[in-house]
């Protein structure tokens, strides 16, 4: 779970607080991480109370190995700032023109509609709030051991 999504958690635990889409980025990130290095990332941390007090201090980030090339590191979207974190149409651009580059036997002419432009930045772009009145209740912390 992204750092900002905790923000204040103990202040008002019954707070709505809204997941942008920069929040589902970092959880990406965090997905990558784990299939890269074939671990939870913070299952050594112990409880679930633990691994939110230290992402919300900045004391947690997900490691990588020392061997992860240069590309991959580049979708480790976990920039504790939210407008840091690339958008997922970024994400998908440098997905498809990486693949493009590195597999010959990909059908190139199906990835066409896919690529807007040449563009290999994962930049930032301003966060959207498109959840607000989510259907879903998120389980309380508090239950957690």
């Amino acid at each position: 779970m992204a750092p900002e999504v905790f923000r204040d958690f103990n202040k008002n635990p019954d707070r709505d607080r809204a997941c942008t889409t920069a929040a589902d980025i970092f959880s990406f990130g965090v997905v990558v991480t784990e299939v890269h290095t074939y671990n939870e990332q913070y299952a050594a941390q112990g409880n679930a109370s633990n691994v939110v007090d230290m992402v919300h201090a900045r004391r947690l980030c997900p490691k990588l190995q020392p061997n992860c090339p240069a590309s991959l590191k580049k979708l480790v979207c976990v920039a504790y700032d939210p407008t840091k974190r690339p958008t997922a149409q970024a994400i998908v651009r440098y997905l498809v023109k990486h693949m493009l580059e590195n597999a010959d036997e990909l059908d190139r002419d199906a990835f066409d509609d896919t690529i807007n432009d040449k563009d290999d930045d994962l930049a930032p772009e301003p966060i959207v709030v498109n959840n607000l009145q989510s259907p879903r209740q998120s389980r309380s912390f508090a239950s957690c051991p």
